[in-house]
Order: structure tokens, then C-alpha cells, then sequence
């Protein structure tokens, strides 16, 4: 079992990119050149019927049909409904601690059995496979607010939600997702093998398996087996999708005001931690997610624990509270405890302020632990639990 020890992991100065003024960057060039920079807002393009997507259109529909159906043809026998309990969670930290916070954010190492149980649990999920999820994500956070970003929220709710999955990408996405660092991902043989079956084996574990083996178990009435495994992918998806929509929408950001994202204690709780998305969008490399260690509303900070006691999990990233305090005093919307405490002093608050914004840069954004562009203060700033020992 790995020690539980706490430690700062030191990166050489080569590795990563010295800070940065906290003021915006020049619109005209950079280090390597003219700068290019996805387009804001939606006016600059607009789609078409030839945009619609045909499958994806009648596959969500229907699963919205068969799931209003399934409320006529319940199942009958108590078995069914703990089995597809069962796989709503393994299915929702098979997103959660696997595909978000493992592969995307690389915000703590597996060993090769956690990798292969969390890679199972994302076909489980049946919501694609690991390197498309992984991309799309890594350029929601990269891009976050603009054309570039898959669901960018400021085209409205419905598209943030699920609209998004009707239509053809924006051609930002495509574009700036090719910039994305994917070599971690892609180098992987068994994700690329997990890729390549993705389709057949997402089918049996997720649909033909649950439904059938209902049926010949227990007795289950097959058409209800069917309709009730529909309602239980439907309702992952919505869960999942509600990140990108309502925790754009809805909440507070007291960690960062200059992106949509927010903190919601109910999203919190209804997508096992993953509602703590203005903090997220801020330090998306910590494993928690979110500020608080609170496992009521943080259930894949469990899973994620839990195999970190195993040995199974190690390196996981964390920010400390004091960096946590400089971030939130600084580009915090003020519902903090941290703003409110800062407020009631007004002799000190704007001293304080000016002293973090002192060398700190926090207009560009990150896709996580392995962003060529994070600087060295970010990297050297992160608490490391249950530290690898090679």
C-alpha cells in the first residue's frame, strides 16, 4: 500500500512556463508567432438543416420516447431494479473518477488493474469512448466561453445541455481541438484497442447484457427489461449533461467571475461531485473537484479514496487552502468565506489583493496535470496524497 504522505512535487523550471503579469494577452502575437484565438459569442456562425446529425437525432429521440413508455411497463421483479441501480453507479464513476478525472485531468495515477476496472466502468457508461470523451472535454476547459468549446454555454441552454449532439461541431472545435495535447491518451495501446471495440462492447455490457440476463435470471418481462435499462441510460446521460448546462448557468463562482462556470451543493450531490464546477475550472488538476471534503456531496472523492487505500490510486493532486485563499480573493465573485471574512476589513482587503495579484496569471485556462502551458508557481503550488514511489 502506498504511504499516505502529503508532499510538494518540484518540477524543473525547463518543464513548464514562468509566470506570467495577471493581465490579458496581447491580441497580436506571441512567442511563437501570430496568435490565433477562437471566436466569442454565436453571431459568426449559425447552423443549418444540413447540420443536423440524422442518427444521433433519432437515437436521442427515441430514448426519450421509450423512456416515457417505460412508466406503462414497469418492471416486476425487485432484482431488476437493484441491477440497474448497480450499473447507474458503476456507469457514473466510470465518467466521474475515470474518463473526467483520471484520463482527462490526469489528476491521480492507476495502477494497470484500476485502469482496466475504470476503463470497463466508461463502457459500462456507454457514453462514448475514452478518447473521444477526453477530447471533447480537455477543449470544453481549454476553450471554456467560446466557439471552440463543444457546448459553450453561451449559446444558450438547450445547446449546452444536449443540442450540441443534434448538430455538427463549430468549425472552432475542430480547429482548436487539434491543438489539444492528446499524446498521453493516443500513445496508449489499450486505448486505442478500447477505441477500436468500443461499439460492440459498450452494446452487451451496457444494453444486451443487463436486459437479457434480467430475463433469463429472474423472469423478467424482456420489453420491460428493455425500457427500464433505456431509463436508466437516459437519466446518466441528463446528469452528465447538466455539468455543461446548469453548472454553466446557475450558482455561484467564488473562485473565479471571469468564466460561466458555477458551484451548485445540488449538482454537487446529483452528479457524485462533479457541481463544484467553478472551482473545478480553476484548478481542474485536483482530484477532488471541488474545495470541500465532503463526501455527501462528492461521491467519487470515495471511489477515488477508497482505491488510494488499496495502493491502487496514488498521486492525487490537491490544491492547498492557502492557494485556494489567494485565488479566491482574487478573481473570486465575493460569496467566499474567504471574500465575506476579507470584506469585513476594509483596511486590509486591497492590500491583500494587490500582494496575490503580484506576478499570478489566471486568464488562460488549463485542461489539467500535463497542460504544456501551466506555469511553473501552478505545478510547484500542488499537494501530492498518497505520493508513487517508483
Amino acid at each position: 500500500m502506498a504511504p499516505n504522505s502529503i508532499s510538494t512535487e518540484s518540477v524543473p523550471s525547463s518543464s513548464c512556463n514562468s509566470v506570467k503579469p495577471n493581465t490579458p494577452p496581447a491580441s497580436s502575437s506571441s512567442s511563437k508567432g501570430v496568435e490565433e484565438k477562437p471566436t466569442e459569442g454565436q453571431e459568426d456562425w449559425t447552423w443549418t438543416w444540413r447540420d443536423v446529425k440524422p442518427l444521433n437525432t433519432l437515437v436521442l429521440i427515441y430514448l426519450h420516447v421509450a423512456t416515457f413508455y417505460s412508466f406503462f411497463n414497469l418492471p416486476h421483479c425487485w432484482q431488476t431494479y437493484l441491477l440497474q441501480f448497480l450499473i447507474l453507479l458503476g456507469a457514473a464513476f466510470g465518467v466521474t473518477a475515470g474518463s473526467h478525472r483520471y484520463f482527462t485531468h490526469r489528476s491521480y495515477r492507476a495502477n494497470n488493474a484500476l485502469k482496466y476496472f475504470l476503463i470497463f466502468l466508461q463502457t459500462l457508461s456507454a457514453q462514448e469512448d475514452i478518447l473521444k470523451w477526453v477530447r471533447d472535454h480537455r477543449v470544453h476547459h481549454k476553450f471554456t466561453d467560446t466557439n471552440a468549446d463543444p457546448h459553450n454555454s453561451k449559446r444558450g441552454f438547450f445547446f449546452s445541455h444536449c443540442g450540441w449532439l443534434f448538430i455538427r461541431k463549430h468549425p472552432d472545435v475542430t480547429t482548436f481541438g487539434k491543438k489539444v495535447d492528446m499524446s498521453d491518451l493516443e500513445n496508449d495501446k489499450v486505448l486505442l484497442f478500447h477505441k477500436m471495440i468500443y461499439m460492440p462492447a459498450s452494446w452487451i455490457v451496457a444494453f444486451i447484457g443487463p436486459v437479457w440476463g434480467a430475463h433469463y435470471l429472474w423472469g423478467e418481462d424482456l420489453s420491460a427489461s428493455w425500457h427500464f435499462n433505456v431509463v436508466r441510460y437516459t437519466l446518466g446521460l441528463h446528469v452528465n449533461w447538466s455539468i455543461n448546462s446548469f453548472a454553466h448557468i446557475w450558482g455561484m463562482r467564488p473562485f473565479d467571475r471571469n468564466n460561466s462556470s458555477r458551484d451548485s451543493y445540488i449538482f454537487g450531490f446529483l452528479a457524485f461531485g462533479e457541481g463544484w464546477h467553478n472551482f473545478h475550472h480553476a484548478f481542474p488538476w485536483d482530484y477532488k473537484t471541488g474545495e470541500l471534503g465532503n463526501y455527501w456531496f462528492n461521491f467519487s472523492m470515495i471511489f477515488i479514496d477508497f482505491f488510494a487505500w488499496l495502493g491502487w490510486a496514488t498521486d492525487l493532486k490537491t490544491v492547498p487552502d492557502s492557494v485556494v485563499k489567494k485565488r479566491v480573493l482574487r478573481t473570486g465573485d465575493g460569496t467566499h468565506r474567504y471574500s465575506i471574512e476579507a470584506k469585513k476589513n476594509n483596511e486590509k482587503i486591497e492590500e491583500e489583493v494587490k500582494n496575490n495579484n503580484d506576478g499570478e496569471r489566471d486568464l488562460d485556462h488549463f485542461w489539467g496535470w500535463g497542460d504544456e502551458d501551466m506555469q511553473c508557481e501552478d505545478i510547484k503550488d500542488v499537494a501530492i496524497l498518497h505520493k508513487h514511489y517508483e
